[in-house]
């Protein structure tokens, strides 16, 4: 299965992660070519998230398999500071061209920002709050939206502040996914429906099967 989708338009790729055959890459002629265990130097074909950062260098997270980049010069390379993030269980990443630095979500392990050009961790999270992070998603104005199993945080770096959001229900919501709108709304997918979120008033309008959702679990907004 398609696990995500990033597009390299300065050199005219298409990256596609998927979950068991590692990843894909389409060239601007359409020709594809597959990364795996058995033909690169990732170590698992479990990806979970793609990114790119403004070097161009390509960033995979695997499930069980740690935190790889690529280049064309050096291929896929496990990522440097690998022993610090304590986990090879990486779930989703953001990269914010703003402060140039890469976030990194875990599963167990919380949540890291990392320094993309030196690769080393600058700062990480783990509490009983954010041990498990399932989503990750810079807004318009660089604030990190951080989903876990108990809710979502957002992050952000201007003052260095973690900033933990209550959805108002009585059921521990894990978040999947995050998207802000036009009007600045962020609209969250969950385990339980899907709730939007006016930013300036923390008021929260939560959708559900019975508002006509198809499902009560949102794993993606577009």
């Amino acid at each position: 299965s398609i696990t995500s989708v990033i597009e390299d338009t300065e050199r005219g790729r298409l990256w596609i992660g998927t979950d068991g055959t590692g990843v894909y890459m389409v060239d601007r002629n359409n020709n594809i070519s597959n990364f795996s265990m058995d033909n690169s130097g990732l170590s698992n074909n479990s990806i979970m998230s793609l990114t790119l950062d403004k070097r161009g260098k390509l960033w995979v997270a695997t499930y069980l398999g740690g935190l790889y980049s690529y280049t064309e010069s050096s291929g896929f390379r496990q990522f440097k500071d690998s022993r610090t993030l304590g986990t090879e269980k990486i779930f989703c990443l953001a990269y914010s061209t703003v402060d140039d630095v890469l976030y990194i979500g875990t599963h167990g392990r919380g949540f890291f920002m990392a320094d993309t050009k030196e690769e080393k961790i600058l700062k990480s999270w783990d509490d009983d709050s954010n041990k498990w992070t399932s989503s990750l998603y810079l807004d318009s104005s660089d604030l990190l939206w951080v989903g876990t199993y108990n809710g979502p945080l957002a992050y952000d770096s201007k003052v260095d502040r973690l900033i933990s959001y209550d959805l108002d229900s009585d059921k521990s919501m894990r978040v999947n996914a995050f998207y802000e709108s036009s009007d600045g709304n962020v609209w969250i997918g969950t385990g339980e429906g899907l709730v939007c979120m006016e930013r300036s008033t923390r008021k929260k309008a939560i959708y559900t099967e019975e508002d006509g959702l198809a499902c009560n679990s949102v794993t993606g907004i577009l």
